[in-house]
């Protein structure tokens, strides 16, 4: 099987601080051509019980991290296991019923978890769904979704309810879109969007809508945007990207803005970034990336930077790590990761620590975990 494309205000401090950390020593400061550099180290933790990629991470209500699925070698996994923050431990946990990659995951109002989609064994395309309890750590099948869905997305809404959107069927791209129901367990189909899509993004605004972004379709890196708004039920067209691309990120700033970083356009891996408006609706070019990269992750830190770590420059994956900073609109270089990875996990934790989980390296399959803080 051919590997997958799978597919997230500074406060001024001095230039050298010891963190209270069992993982992590101390931050420093360096002063490069005007431009303060930030390293702080990167420490291995307990690795998973399973080397997997391409896999699907959540953080919990309790504040462990729970990781489903992915792939091993050549073949997607059932297994599912959680990072217990407190002991720094992992923890295998029941099987799902259905091995998967490529699927998504969504924490529910009341704890649960949301399992839904994905690639499985003998080539087949799920529409299946399963609900993981993480009191009694156990996976319960539930209604199928309308159709098979892959590399798709899924959305908690602010009424609890999960939106899933686009994806591959094993057929063709999908513009369909679905709700989840977490009082009465089912599925409704709703309008669909304007454009078919996989490998895109879905990013919940402050105001409750649900922004889509890019993607692939008919063999074709797409620049489409379109908005969700759950109220109205209905999808708004808004004007494209600069760029197309898939296997991205679109992270949701503190002022409301997203930004989308890198990814694939068709030819090349991408550095290039943008910045939705949440006002006027429109994507303004920002500073590139130092680094080209797609199956990269982006997490949005405490400070309300965007730390974005790892991913493939078209060669080869990659160890290094930037933070955009949006008070300057500029990229910080970052101490790099202890190893390259891509199609990993980022998760921050609720003590604002980042872990970063499995991946592929150098043809590798990893286990290895990395925090960072």
């Amino acid at each position: 099987m051919e590997t997958t494309r799978v597919s997230p205000t500074s406060t001024p401090m001095k230039q050298s601080i010891k963190l209270k950390s069992s993982f992590l020593t101390t931050v420093r400061y360096e002063l490069a051509k005007n431009k303060t550099i930030l390293f702080l180290e990167w420490a291995q933790i307990a690795k998973m019980h399973y080397p997997r990629h391409g896999h699907t991470v959540l953080v919990l209500k309790n504040g462990n991290v729970l990781v489903t699925g992915g792939l091993n070698a050549d073949y997607p996994v059932n297994s599912s296991e959680f990072y217990d923050v407190s002991t720094n431990t992992w923890i295998a946990t029941k099987n799902m019923h259905f091995a998967r990659c490529g699927h998504t995951m969504s924490l529910l109002s009341n704890g649960d978890v949301l399992v839904a989609g994905g690639f499985s064994l003998e080539g087949a395309y799920l529409a299946t769904a399963e609900l993981y309890n993480p009191s009694t750590q156990t996976w319960t099948i539930i209604a199928d979704m309308s159709a098979p869905r892959y590399r798709h997305t899924a959305s908690t809404l602010e009424d609890g309810q999960v939106l899933l959107i686009g994806g591959w069927s094993g057929f063709n791209e999908l513009d369909s879109v679905e709700l989840y129901d977490s009082n009465t367990k089912k599925w409704k189909l709703i309008n669909s969007m304007e454009y078919r899509r996989q490998a895109h993004t879905a990013t919940v605004l402050k105001d409750g809508k649900v922004l889509i972004v890019g993607g692939y379709t008919e063999s074709t890196e797409i620049k489409h945007t379109e908005l969700y708004d759950p109220s109205q039920k209905k999808w708004t067209t808004l004007k494209p990207m600069n760029a197309a691309r898939s296997d991205h990120t679109a992270s949701l700033l503190t002022d409301g803005n997203v930004l989308a970083v890198g990814g694939y356009d068709g030819v090349s891996e991408m550095n290039t970034v943008e910045l939705y408006d949440r006002l006027s609706r429109v994507w303004t070019v920002v500073n590139n990336m130092n680094n080209k990269r797609s199956e990269h992750s982006a997490s949005l830190l405490a400070n309300g930077q965007v730390l974005v770590a790892g991913g493939w420059n078209g060669r080869t994956e990659l160890q290094t790590v930037e933070a955009y900073d949006p008070s300057t609109k500029s990229w910080v270089l970052l101490a790099n990761m202890t190893l390259k990875r891509r199609q990993h996990t980022a998760s921050v934790l609720t003590n604002g620590a980042l872990l970063i989980a499995g991946g592929i390296s150098h043809k590798t399959i990893l286990d290895r975990v990395e925090l960072y803080q």
